[in-house]
């Protein structure tokens, strides 16, 4: 079986869409001689992925201009889409998708696609113009209605797909994490030591967590990670904040492995009318750290699960009693390492997604499955 995989992310910025991507087919990679993987990455910074890839990744160079950068990248995917034909295209949901809508209507190659968030909010929580919107809003809307499968990281987010195009196979996907952060050495330090690791955007709560490290000298915080309002409030934090600033992404264990708790306040407001399966959260869990975080669809089950606090808004009180019950998780967090990992890994979600993809594959008749990729 042949996979075409695009992302519209650069694979070289240490973020959840590079990660997502780069992790996901790697481990994909290792499931079998059955299985060829081509990827396809725009790179407007230059840099190299931040994860070595273990699959035929091609990386395009597109221009550096916002405006205009998935514009382009779009253009050359459709262009590819109609070179390759492959048994399959695997296609992480962005903003423009025009083009390769343009290309997949000429096609009958099935569609899988990846959706990571409800791009109307995402457009209304960007301040994003109302033209702007209806067009992400269409593209969105277009290529659900053409996909054969739907991997959504949220059950809010499969419900939603579904009722778009409810003859698709909908899977709910949650992220994953890479097998490196569940051998993350522990912290046995005393006290509560905080990790925060991010880009420093209004929505992960950055400036609400110096500003419990004001009230709490006694707890020290670590904020790893860089860009948006960091400069600033690296100006306004008390000095039980460190900032480390960017870090390549093979040394994140290392970071986690100085703390011995989690923290991410996400904003609530943008997370009123969708959930979220968050990342890092799930970085924090492998690495065995408690999670102090806000009471967000998709954080539910940290406080289920025994695994830390969700703030209901009073987070004074809430961190008081979150530092009270800080060693209680622990050893809840201790007794579930296994079940975390079949849970949570990489590995988990790639053995999910290439069962899903053959199963739409063989519905294809024999000759659509001869193409071969040419280099």
């Amino acid at each position: 079986m042949i996979v075409l995989t695009v992302t519209y992310n650069d694979p070289g910025i240490s973020w959840g869409p590079a990660v997502h991507f780069l992790e996901l087919w790697n481990e994909a990679a290792q499931l079998g001689n059955d299985l060829e993987i081509v990827g396809y990455a725009p790179s407007w910074t230059g840099k190299r992925p931040i994860v070595e890839p273990k699959f035929d990744l091609r990386i395009v160079k597109v221009p550096n201009i916002g405006a205009i950068r998935q514009l382009v990248w779009d253009f050359v995917i459709a262009l590819h889409i109609l070179r390759i034909r492959p048994d399959v295209v695997y296609i992480r949901s962005s903003a423009f998708h025009l083009f390769s809508l343009a290309a997949l209507a000429v096609v009958s190659t099935p569609v899988a696609l990846e959706i990571n968030g409800s791009a109307r909010h995402d457009n209304i929580s960007s301040g994003s113009g109302r033209l702007r919107r209806k067009i992400v809003e269409l593209g969105e809307s277009l290529l659900l209605k053409r996909a054969s499968v739907v991997f959504s990281v949220t059950e809010r987010l499969r419900e939603y797909c579904s009722s778009v195009n409810p003859r698709a196979l909908h899977i709910h996907v949650d992220n994953g994490v890479a097998r490196e952060f569940f051998a993350a050495k522990r912290d046995s330090r005393p006290g509560v030591r905080f990790i925060y690791v991010g880009t420093f955007t209004p929505w992960d709560g950055a400036e609400k967590i110096v500003d419990i490290a004001r009230r709490r000298p006694d707890l020290s915080f670590l904020m790893v990670g860089d860009g948006g309002r960091k400069g600033e409030l690296e100006r306004q934090a008390p000095d039980n904040i460190e900032f480390r600033g960017w870090v390549d992404y093979a040394r994140l264990p290392e970071e986690y492995a100085q703390c011995n708790a989690g923290i991410v306040l996400y904003e609530v407001e943008r997370h009123r009318h969708t959930s979220l399966s968050s990342l890092k959260t799930r970085e924090y869990l492998a690495a065995g750290l408690p999670i102090f975080s806000t009471r967000v669809q998709g954080q539910e089950f940290i406080e289920e699960e025994g695994y830390g606090l969700l703030s209901s808004g009073d987070l004074e009180r809430d961190i008081q009693t979150f530092v009270e019950r800080h060693s209680q998780y622990r050893r809840a967090l201790a007794a579930a390492a296994p079940d975390l990992f079949n849970r949570h890994s990489w590995a988990s979600v790639a053995s999910t997604t290439v069962r899903c993809l053959k199963q739409i594959v063989g519905r294809q008749p024999a000759e659509r499955r001869e193409h071969r990729i040419s280099t």
